[in-house]
């Protein structure tokens, strides 16, 4: 008798363990989702609208003469950004594949990194942002101040052309669950606007 009540004890402990391990993980999941509050930012200019945590600042080219990507959205090393294709140019309708293999993630318009090595190489089928064709890349970079950031590019086929979205985070933060969770609100809700885009 004292023997079973020995395991039954021991029983009751370890499942009691299991719970408060598993009700601390569902605690943290529901933390991390609680401090993030997606805002919408909507461009009429340039045709899209995206979700994202609302300590993000963003900001738009204010001229087509400005250097860099039309827009881009910072928090801290983390960064979202795009460019976007010259409206009906024939030019930017190339397939994704052979944009893809002719695109060199070495060649920056900015000039403000050099890639270091690839993560994985360009992938056609595992990514349709607003379900659009999407071929996306993951790699390194090295800025010109020689902090190393991981940067994932996306190219979506519209019938406007090809827009190309991009994503950086540092190499210790990219997996996390916050920078994760900020990369897939940002895909999940991207969309093009019904009287820009098309397709």
């Amino acid at each position: 008798m004292l023997r079973l009540s020995s395991v039954l004890v021991s029983l009751f402990m370890g499942l009691s363990l299991l719970l408060f391990v598993s009700l601390l993980s569902i605690d943290s999941y529901v933390d991390s989702q609680l401090l993030n509050v997606w805002k919408n930012h909507t461009s009429e200019y340039l045709g899209f609208s995206f979700q994202l945590s609302d300590n993000w600042e963003v900001k738009e080219k204010t001229s087509r003469f400005d250097d860099g990507p039309d827009l881009i959205a910072r928090n801290g090393m983390n960064s979202f950004s795009v460019i976007v294709p010259i409206p009906n140019n024939p030019s930017y309708m190339s397939e994704l594949e052979v944009f893809s293999n002719l695109w060199s993630p070495n060649y920056d318009l900015s000039g403000d990194h050099t890639k270091v090595r690839d993560i994985e190489g360009f992938n056609f089928n595992k990514y349709r942002i607003d379900d659009k064709e999407t071929s996306s890349a993951l790699f390194v970079i090295e800025l010109k101040s020689g902090e190393r950031l991981v940067n994932q590019l996306f190219f979506v086929k519209t019938d406007n052309g090809i827009y190309q979205l991009d994503y950086r985070d540092t190499p210790e933060r990219f997996d996390t669950v916050e920078s994760q969770d900020s990369l897939n609100q940002i895909l999940q809700s991207f969309r093009f606007l019904k009287h820009n885009i098309e397709s």
